[in-house]
């Protein structure tokens, strides 16, 4: 069987890095993936050929842009009005997904290879991100459960605020693989003046 390899394996160093500061510094780290797809119809009938995708996952319906839904370990986002991004521990709910997509005129695209996770954390997050990211992260804007797809100096990504962190700020970057070394590497430089540790 063919092992994952991480993108980041050769950075990730565990230590304390860049400036000696009062305040905990910001925590970078890589969150294993496991299973991440997305399906997507067409204009029309797409809420109602995904009814049966969303009941498999435990959700009542689509939701809207921008707000993470989640249900028993499933993360799902509506990255559009017709496309959904799930991640879920259980491979078996991506089998299921694919077939039914095949048969109802539905698109399944396994993603699970294509991305990295960055996971940030830390009462200083906030601050480093607005260095790197050009969205409105106000706290009273974007909430826990947020998600707004963005770029890193040209780089897609995917910023989610994590919802079970809030008491002090944790974000996950979902990276497209192939860039993952180079949205790491900017974001530890930015976190320099911070102070930052690998975990």
């Amino acid at each position: 069987m063919v092992k994952f390899r991480s993108a980041l394996e050769s950075r990730l160093i565990l230590g304390r890095y860049g400036a000696e500061c009062s305040a905990p510094p910001v925590r970078l780290s890589e969150e294993p993936l496991e299973n991440f797809f997305q399906i997507a119809g067409w204009p029309g009938d797409c809420e109602e050929k995904m009814m049966p995708v969303l009941s498999k996952l435990g959700l009542p319906g689509m939701g809207i842009v921008g707000t993470t839904q989640h249900s028993n370990g499933k993360s799902v986002f509506r990255v559009a009005p017709e496309r959904l991004h799930v991640r879920t521990q259980n491979s078996e709910i991506w089998n299921w997904v694919s077939q039914y997509a095949e048969a109802n005129n539905l698109s399944a695209l396994d993603l699970s290879h294509a991305r990295t996770i960055i996971c940030l954390t830390g009462g200083q997050s906030r601050d480093l991100l607005s260095r790197l990211v050009p969205i409105d992260l106000d706290p009273e804007i974007f909430i826990p459960t947020s998600f707004a797809l963005t770029g890193i100096h040209n780089i897609p990504v995917m910023l989610h605020r994590l919802s079970y962190r809030t008491e002090s700020p944790a974000f996950h970057l979902f990276v497209p693989y192939s860039w993952a070394a180079s949205v790491w590497d900017l974001m530890c430089e930015a976190a320099l003046p911070f102070g930052y540790e690998v975990h």
